[in-house]
């Protein structure tokens, strides 16, 4: 039987004894491209007067997060709605988030409300995990009101 040969060999000077080693591989986390391409199309509603009451968002992220180590990603949506900032004394106060987002994969639907006669204005967050700690966050600004 032929001897094995250790990958490394870490030996402490003053010290009697030899260790293996085996090369130590970090996860890393995904990673969106630079330039990440996202679609956007909305449909408004209307009442029987043609008064604006509210408007569906279809998002789709064409160009998906990477992992550096082949790991399966798993995508999360979420959102935070900018028109629903009050300030109250000269503080800002957040009102709760009435639209509903709801996403799977790279694609996500959201249900936005009105807001003083227009589309609430958002930013939605596009998260990619690798199940190993790893995270990457893609943010998409929608509507007049962010950049």
């Amino acid at each position: 039987m032929k001897p094995t040969v250790p990958t490394r060999l870490a030996v402490v000077v003053g010290a009697l004894f030899a260790a293996t080693v085996a090369p130590s591989k970090e996860n890393q986390p995904p990673v969106f491209p630079e330039k990440t391409e996202v679609v956007t199309s909305t449909q408004n509603e209307y009442d029987a007067a043609g008064r604006l009451r509210g408007g569906t968002t279809t998002i789709e992220v064409k160009t998906p997060a990477v992992d550096p180590d082949g790991d399966a990603i798993i995508y999360e949506w979420s959102g935070t709605d900018v028109d629903h900032t009050q300030f109250a004394s000269g503080d800002p106060t957040k009102i709760e988030f009435k639209s509903n987002l709801k996403g799977e994969g790279l694609k996500a639907v959201w249900t936005r409300v009105i807001i003083m006669g227009e589309l609430a204005s958002g930013i939605l967050y596009l998260k990619a995990r690798d199940g190993k700690g790893g995270e990457a966050v893609h943010r998409i600004a929608i509507g007049r009101r962010v950049r």
